[in-house]
């Protein structure tokens, strides 16, 4: 009886995991419709797929460049669609998204490098600090490197935001990109 419990439970939970926690879904964007042109790169609308390849490099190149080089490469989902966009579990005004260390999701609105840095940085954050960490991290630095780094002209952002910026940009003077991560990790 005990092992059939088990057994069902184990069934049961990657079908709950699915229906339920959508953002899951970036580990088998094929199983929500999705084409993927690599290991990195997955749409909605291939034909869209040179354009986005060009996005994920240079926002890739720029990130890496200011903070330091993924540990993985972030799977991203490109949508062309809001309704893409919301069958991952997320919907307006968002228009990005990172899933832990998982991946990215960006929506059609989301589609240029200030976004997608963005994004790459929370990316980052997740293999440096941890998920979990980053939860108890301040969001002068979870928010305002993301800002910062992807040069976001903060218009229509609210004011927490563009003070976490300012924040962050004044510990990031002080403190040299070479003790960037170990000083995130010790806040």
């Amino acid at each position: 009886m005990k092992k059939g419990i088990i057994t069902l439970v184990i069934a049961v939970l990657p079908v709950a995991a699915w229906s339920f926690y959508k953002p899951i879904r970036v580990l088998a964007p094929e199983l929500n419709g999705l084409a993927c042109i690599n290991e990195k790169i997955c749409l909605d609308d291939i034909r869209k797929a040179k354009d986005a390849e060009l996005l994920y490099l240079e926002s890739a190149s720029l990130t890496n460049n200011a903070i330091g080089n993924f540990y993985n490469n972030p799977r991203t989902i490109f949508c062309t669609t809001e309704e893409c966009y919301k069958s991952f579990g997320f919907k307006p005004p968002s228009v990005a998204h990172a899933v832990g260390a998982s991946g990215v999701v960006i929506s059609p609105r989301g589609w240029n490098n200030t976004k997608i840095i963005h994004e790459f940085v929370h990316h980052i954050q997740a293999e440096r600090i941890g998920v979990i960490s980053m939860l108890f991290k301040p969001d002068w630095l979870i928010e305002g490197m993301a800002y910062s780094i992807s040069s976001d002209n903060m218009h229509e952002v609210p004011q927490r935001y563009i003070d976490a910026k300012k924040h962050f940009e004044q510990w990031y003077e002080e403190l040299g990109n070479e003790q960037l991560w170990e000083a995130a990790k010790e806040l």
